[in-house]
């Protein structure tokens, strides 16, 4: 294990007891770095690191970074952007803080650094509290008091994966504001229409204010078209269809159901309870009945 650091004798402090553990400052190898799978930034722009790199150049690192060992290899819980500034300065060693630390402790950490230190994209604090919820058990209530905010906050945010994907794309792009993203995914627009409204909203710089009332007028407009058209009514002449098709029903127990269609002004007739074994009077009143429908037809013509 002393391969992993650049002064003499740490890897006596690593190894001593839980105490010395608990928290060591030295020098370590940044090869010996590999990253933290609890880091909710995922993208750290090239300019933002060339500009760290030399205020280190000029003044020196400011704080640490934070790791904890993991096997052989030391996992980076606070300051990624550091390891990256060094990187670029062409460094091979950091200071570091060594940490014993849980991986609830190690997330959280990583999770609250960067909030308050960084802009992340909600998406990004998104992703971190699913996990921290998911992998550990936390609560929204838990994480709320833990970041100091309300538990709506936190609720929305998760509900921003819920978006589709071009609008999380968006979302991390910074081209909408998580406010935005909150609107579209409470709204009850289809999710052709979220995609649309989102990238309308990121083309436009829309306000919230805008996007709601962009969602009203889908909504009004929707509700417009879905108004169901009356039930056509029947012509006179169609009471007679049903008077004699009822009559049928109750002198032979045979089922006749007629209905009218307003579209080309004629009508349908299902029989149902017919069989071969019919008697004749049931045969009969079909007949007559049938023989009722061709003299409507007669009449029109």
């Amino acid at each position: 294990m002393a391969n992993l650091f650049t002064q003499a004798g740490v890897a006596g402090v690593v190894g001593g007891g839980e105490s010395e553990l608990e928290m060591t400052l030295d020098t370590i190898a940044i090869n010996s770095i590999v990253p933290s799978p609890y880091q909710p930034r995922k993208a750290f722009p090239q300019k933002e690191i060339e500009e760290l790199a030399e205020s280190i150049k000029e003044n020196s690192l400011a704080q640490p970074v934070l790791v904890r060992l993991v096997g052989h290899s030391f996992e980076l819980v606070m300051g990624e952007r550091r390891v990256l500034a060094y990187k670029h300065l062409g460094r091979k060693d950091i200071p570091a803080i060594i940490r014993e630390l849980s991986n609830d402790e190690a997330a959280r950490l990583a999770l609250i650094e960067n909030i308050q230190r960084v802009d992340l994209s909600p998406i990004e604090v998104a992703g971190s509290l699913n996990k921290l919820i998911g992998e550990f058990g936390y609560t929204q209530e838990e994480m709320a008091k833990q970041l100091g905010k309300g538990r709506s906050t936190i609720t929305s945010l998760l509900n921003l994966l819920k978006l589709p994907g071009r609008i999380i794309e968006l979302l991390n792009e910074g081209s909408i504001s998580s406010s935005i993203g909150t609107v579209i995914q409470e709204s009850d627009l289809l999710e052709k229409e979220k995609v649309d409204l989102a990238d309308l909203a990121a083309k436009d710089s829309l306000s919230v204010r805008a996007v709601k009332a962009l969602i009203a007028q889908i909504m009004r407009k929707r509700n417009e078209s879905q108004v169901q058209k009356p039930k056509p009514v029947a012509p006179a002449w169609f009471d007679g269809v049903q008077a004699a098709s009822e009559s049928i029903k109750r002198s032979t127990g045979i089922g006749v159901k007629v209905k009218y269609q307003d579209k080309n002004d004629t009508f349908s007739v299902s029989i149902t309870d017919v069989s071969l074994e019919s008697t004749e009077d049931s045969q009969a009143a079909i007949g007559e009945f049938f023989d009722y429908l061709r003299s409507l037809k007669n009449d029109e013509t």
